[in-house]
């Protein structure tokens, strides 16, 4: 396992990477909101506050689908994934660790912080296309949508939360801004580690951010810490709530200081005419979602969509064996 002093090394070059395009992602690049296809409310939510709640929209009986299917994947890929450190990499999909924990490790799904790439598998697929949430989406990133990205949040006992973050630092795009769909498959607590928004936030430009301050922070953590926070909002939600947030919107996570498990499932979705800039990322997989404004089916599956994204894995599971014979090469010289 790295050292702190390798971690911080990493998050320094993970920080000094995403900040190199800060002025590409200053202003939206396409319409404003359709207000027809959202509520009034909604509509003006998001303009004002760049987030609305959409209460109770998954069942519990899919949130409690959800949550058994995520770990039995991660169970799964425990021992049949390659294994790179404590990361494990299963058929397009990969975990990142957790780095803290009060209570005893017993299971893979103990030691996991977030679980990618999971939109084209069949429950994860048909909510990523529900219809009354893409025919949302259209309203506020016009009438042909893409998921791009999904990821399942394990926020065990004792993990930290994740700083205050605006998530286009991380989208290297040719469009802004992207929309996260963020479902609570648990009740979400100040106690558990609940998210907390700025309201209004979404109107600034992308800030710099720095590396995490805290040595035992999970890898790739950076956060802002130019701007006035003391307003913020927690996003106190139960099993089934949704929330809808700009791509510029500030927002972080508290600890988790309880005994129990807070879980998410997280979505975020672009304009289908958004291009990636640069090196493409295993975490970006492009899946139509809506049409000219109609849904696109959930049975459309299209699973070879996925190959660039278990060659990038798979690349760099070739990286780090070569870096590693480098390593011990070089170890057993001196």
């Amino acid at each position: 396992m790295p050292s702190p002093a390798e971690n911080q090394h990493k998050s320094d070059k993970i920080a000094s990477v995403l900040n190199r395009n800060l002025d590409q992602k200053k202003v939206a690049s396409y319409a404003p909101v359709d207000a027809s296809r959202l509520t009034p409310e909604q509509a003006r939510r998001w303009e004002q506050d760049g987030y609305f709640v959409l209460p109770q929209l998954v069942c519990a009986k899919i949130c409690a689908k959800i949550n058994e299917t995520v770990i039995a994947k991660v169970r799964r890929m425990d021992t049949e994934g390659t294994a790179v450190q404590e990361t494990r990499i299963h058929e397009g999909s990969f975990t990142l660790p957790e780095e803290n924990f009060s209570k005893e490790v017993a299971t893979a799904e103990d030691r996991v912080s977030k679980l990618y790439n999971l939109h084209r598998e069949d429950v994860f697929r048909h909510l990523a296309r529900r219809e009354d949430l893409v025919q949302l989406l259209g309203g506020l990133l016009g009438p042909d949508v893409d998921i791009f990205n999904s990821q399942y949040i394990f926020k065990n006992p004792g993990a930290w939360g994740q700083p205050w973050h605006q998530d286009s630092l991380y989208f290297n795009f040719s469009k802004f801004p992207q929309a996260g769909v963020w479902l609570a498959t648990s009740r979400a607590t100040v106690e558990n580690g609940c998210l907390y928004v700025m309201p209004g936030s979404h109107r600034e430009p992308i800030h710099e951010h720095r590396p995490d301050s805290r040595p035992e922070a999970n890898l790739g953590y950076v956060e802002i810490r130019d701007y006035d926070f003391s307003n913020e909002v927690p996003m106190l939600m139960e099993p089934g709530d949704v929330l809808v947030f700009h791509s510029f919107l500030m927002h972080r996570s508290a600890d988790n200081r309880s005994d129990d498990r807070r879980t998410a499932l997280v979505y975020h979705y672009g304009n289908a005419g958004t291009r990636q800039v640069g090196l493409p990322s295993p975490t970006v997989d492009w899946m139509p979602a809506l049409r000219a404004g109609s849904p696109v089916p959930p049975g459309v599956h299209q699973p070879w969509r996925q190959w660039r994204t278990r060659l990038q894995l798979g690349i760099g599971v070739f990286l780090h064996k070569v870096q590693q014979l480098l390593k011990h090469s070089t170890t057993a010289e001196k």
